[in-house]
């Protein structure tokens, strides 16, 4: 993001960070590199008719990234017929992997290869289906389900 500061002499205002591990300045440009705080200190030069200002302190945290995570199909409800199967696939837009789970009411129909699985049920109810990241030092946790309900075919 970009800092704009302003003496009241007018006099140029420099930006520094006082701890560039976390956050760096160029310009006034200031970078998160990673989570913790960031403190940066403003000085104002003096001229012919200022003196130096009283250095100015700015701290601010950085956390981690939002992430998200994306279902296909993307329906947060589906509803399919009781020994019929449906595939899901998901992927964190951190990309990051993606872990899936489901209750026992169902059953996997193929094993999971990466972020997807195919699932089934014998009988009519739901099944709740679960894709979750876990984030890591750069990205929050993220979570996202889904419902399949299976039903009986009319004959």
């Amino acid at each position: 993001f970009t800092v704009t500061a302003v003496s009241d002499s007018g006099n140029t205002v420099s930006i520094t960070s006082q701890n560039p591990s976390v956050c760096k300045v160029s310009d006034t440009l200031v970078s998160a590199l990673t989570t913790g705080v960031c403190h940066l200190q403003l000085n104002a030069a003096a001229d012919a008719i200022y003196d130096v200002a009283t250095a100015l302190d700015v701290s601010f945290t950085i956390g981690k990234k939002i992430q998200t995570i994306n279902l296909t199909p993307s329906d947060s409800q589906l509803s399919i017929a009781v020994g019929s199967s449906q595939n899901f696939s998901a992927s964190a837009s951190s990309n990051l992997p993606v872990t899936i789970t489901f209750d026992s009411a169902c059953s996997q129909q193929s094993s999971p290869v990466s972020s997807a699985v195919e699932i089934t049920r014998s009988t009519e109810g739901d099944c709740n289906v679960t894709f979750t990241q876990a984030g890591n030092t750069e990205y929050e946790a993220a979570s996202q389900s889904t419902v399949v309900s299976f039903y009986r075919q009319n004959q």
